[in-house]
């Protein structure tokens, strides 16, 4: 599952780069509810979503992320907001509740604040990144701030080294 900051980086890199950083901060206390896009071009399979804002602008389904509309299970176990919202939990906690998005039917933006783990949100699965193996050969030229190093790479992880 992803952390806060995973999907910040997802939200940053959808609405137009990760220097977006005044909508989609990486702070732990900043929750959004402002129009920005990402929710139009999060969702997908437009059919399923309730007519609105969402679907009809012209960015809807643009990221290839395809967001579907679960809704959510409150607390009573009564599902609600099916086919008008998806929700998305993080594995970040805030204060006494955990970071989670949501996207809705009658706006395009993507949203986020605190929720209680008692509810039922749908859950975005990521895989964990493989990193390069590499072993050290030497290290010369060792000052404070810099240094020389001669590397062999032992397996590039599936990345460009």
């Amino acid at each position: 599952m992803p952390t806060h900051n995973d999907w910040t980086y997802l939200e940053r890199t959808i609405c137009g780069g990760i220097e977006n950083n005044s909508i989609f901060p990486f702070d732990n206390t900043t929750t959004i509810d402002v129009t920005n896009n990402a929710g139009s071009s999060m969702a997908g399979s437009s059919s399923l979503w309730t007519d609105g804002a969402l679907e009809n602008n012209q960015l809807f389904g643009a990221s290839g992320f395809n967001a579907l509309p679960a809704g959510k299970r409150e607390t009573t176990n009564n599902f609600d907001r099916i086919n008008n919202n998806a929700f998305f939990w993080s594995s970040s906690a805030i204060n006494s509740s955990y970071w989670y998005r949501w996207i809705g039917s009658q706006d395009s933006s993507a949203c986020r604040s605190g929720g209680y783990a008692n509810r039922g949100y749908s859950v975005r699965c990521v895989q964990a990144a493989v990193l390069p193996n590499v072993e050290t050969v030497s290290a010369v030229e060792i000052s404070d701030t810099s240094a020389n190093i001669s590397l062999n790479i032992i397996s590039d992880g599936g990345m460009y080294v």
